[in-house]
């Protein structure tokens, strides 16, 4: 091989590694997700919403989120954008709920997703209101029987 062809020989080899490492880095690298927590028709009562993720395969909190609201005040989404790698997560979320009379509830929700590159398009939501309907509901009294 002469000179120049060896030069642009070693030149294409660092090329093509460093597109390949380029590739390789950009995978481990957070991307924000547009994360959506539905409350629905919920969101009147809903007064706090924490949600921490954890990754699955090191047990690590990684992100936490905490929003407050007055009562009536929540949106019936709530959104954010954490920056986060592609992975298996777990998502605890605490909503407290309260009733206007004082009485506050707290309803905990464990989630497991998998964050895969963009496939899942940046977007997840988590749809609370049903369970938040669920713990509204009127439980019988001691000794009784459900209809």
């Amino acid at each position: 091989m002469t000179k120049p062809a060896i030069f642009w020989a070693t030149r294409g080899l660092l090329a093509g590694g460093a597109l390949l490492a380029s590739g390789l880095c950009a995978r481990a690298w957070p991307k924000d997700r547009e994360v959506r927590y539905v409350l629905g028709s919920q969101a009147s009562s809903v007064v706090e919403l924490d949600a921490r993720w954890t990754e699955e395969a090191t047990g690590e909190s990684v992100r936490d989120a905490s929003f407050r609201y007055g009562r009536g005040r929540a949106p019936r989404v709530v959104r954010h954008e954490p920056a986060l790698v592609n992975g298996r997560y777990s998502v605890a979320m605490t909503v407290v709920t309260d009733d206007g009379a004082g009485a506050r509830r707290s309803t905990d929700v464990l989630e497991h997703v998998e964050l895969a590159g963009d496939g899942d398009s940046g977007r997840l939501s988590f749809d609370l209101a049903p369970r938040l309907a669920r713990a509204d509901a009127p439980t019988p009294a001691a000794g009784g029987t459900e209809p």
